[in-house]
């Protein structure tokens, strides 16, 4: 992101900036990133994309509740070239639902090399190794969580350290061979070869 880019949010090159890239919806556990994030001591920003779809009640409340903390920021629906700029210079990417399936922000994310701190669900477990692509928490042992941020804002090579095993787990993947795994997985009745 150019320092211009940087500009027209509110950020500046030198900003460390964690990204919460989920759609701004109470069961996406914003409040728990949100009340970690206050407990970091830094001037690190948090980026919370409230996104088209977001629960606008819920998003209006946060709003509210964070605009004395200025560095707290709130996005409205960003374009996917700023969406990928956003995940490129980001420490790291937060997901923390209590449920969920395996989320395109997390594979977006690592794509772009950036890991990502999420809930210690089992999708998720599935593609995060502990301390090398990414951090797997309890997503509401607030103290753990506020902990692995700072680590992220505060390290120096936190983000260079991560980079090429965020890229390498994601390394190879289409969506073809996902969804002939999981035909496989479910033993679905058709023919998916067939069908292409």
């Amino acid at each position: 992101m150019s320092p211009l880019e940087l500009e027209q949010f509110g950020f500046s090159a030198q900003d460390k900036i964690l990204l919460s890239a989920r759609v701004c919806r109470p069961q996406n556990n914003i409040e728990s990133i949100i009340n970690a994030f206050k407990l970091c001591n830094t001037d690190g920003k948090l980026v919370i994309l409230t996104g088209e779809l977001a629960d606008r009640a819920y998003t209006n409340r946060l709003v509210d509740e964070c605009k004395s903390d200025k560095r707290i920021v709130f996005l409205p629906t960003v374009t996917e070239s700023e969406l990928s700029l956003l995940y490129n210079v980001a420490q790291s990417t937060l997901s923390l639902p209590f449920i969920d399936q395996l989320s395109t922000t997390i594979l977006e994310s690592l794509t772009c090399g950036t890991s990502v701190i999420c809930s210690d669900i089992p999708p998720y477990k599935e593609r995060i190794s502990q301390g090398q692509n990414g951090f797997l928490v309890n997503p509401i042992d607030i103290s753990s969580l506020t902990s692995i941020m700072l680590r992220a804002l505060t390290e120096s090579d936190y983000k260079l350290n991560m980079e090429k095993a965020s890229r390498k787990s994601v390394a190879g993947d289409s969506w073809d061979e996902n969804s002939v795994n999981l035909i496989k997985l479910y033993d679905a009745p058709l023919n998916y070869d067939k069908q292409r």
